[in-house]
């Protein structure tokens, strides 16, 4: 029987690095930007696996394209802002034998300095027929902004697969207009935790992250990655 990965914490495994919808926050957004990128992915009782991977945007629109031993697929989103710079994000993403996903996100500026409140939901269908079809994923959270790039960061992610399961992601970034660092922690409600870092330099890019029973299975994941980007305003 498949294992149905549930996307549950897809913001780390799929990509360290792809965007997806820029924060309701105050930084220059780039016009154009281009990552390629692997990810070296190392799972417990299993051989050493690549994932890469091009990521395009330009305006407030983004594609992903994964080749890999774990990932085939794309994605493609887009986003816009209201007059109080809040966001509203939709993202569609497919992995071949695995499902097709749609997101809907939005990044509210609160009123409250530096503060911007994020909700959002995802309908997973999943393609293996021995699998539940239609599940909904929930996250809720909150950027807290300081200085001028700095953000810290916290996502509560509900397991669709079964009630009561629920991932938390917490992580702070410290960056200049060109490079940052972001460390977290990824807690849940079953005990275990995860950790990852990831970093930029200039267009360097490069992280790691290390989950055992990765998405409520029996596999212990660590992934490296490393990638290369370039921005024109």
């Amino acid at each position: 029987m498949p294992i149905l990965r549930a996307s549950i914490i897809s913001i780390l495994a799929l990509s360290l690095f792809s965007p997806g919808c820029p924060s309701a926050g105050n930084a220059a957004e780039p016009t154009t930007k281009l990552i390629l990128q692997n990810e070296f992915i190392q799972e417990s009782g299993h051989r050493l696996q690549n994932d890469p991977s091009i990521y395009f945007s330009q305006d407030r629109f983004h594609a992903q394209v994964w080749y890999g031993d774990i990932t085939k697929g794309l994605e493609l989103g887009g986003y816009t802002k209201d007059k109080r710079n809040s966001s509203y994000s939709l993202l569609y993403r497919y992995r071949q034998d695995s499902d097709h996903v749609f997101q809907f996100e939005t990044e509210q500026i609160t009123g409250i300095k530096g503060l911007v409140a994020v909700v959002g939901a995802r309908l997973i269908q999943a393609i293996p027929e021995d699998t539940p079809r239609n599940l909904m994923e929930y996250r809720f959270g909150a950027d807290r902004y300081y200085g001028e790039y700095n953000f810290t960061s916290l996502r509560a992610i509900s397991d669709p697969r079964q009630a009561g399961r629920w991932s938390f992601v917490l992580s702070n970034r410290f960056a200049t207009e060109k490079s940052y660092l972001t460390v977290g922690l990824v807690p849940r409600t079953d005990g275990e935790i995860g950790y990852f870092v990831q970093g930029k330099k200039d267009h360097l890019l490069a992280g790691i992250g290390s989950y055992n029973r990765f998405d409520f299975t029996g596999q212990n994941r660590t992934i490296f990655t490393l990638g290369w980007e370039w921005e024109w305003q």
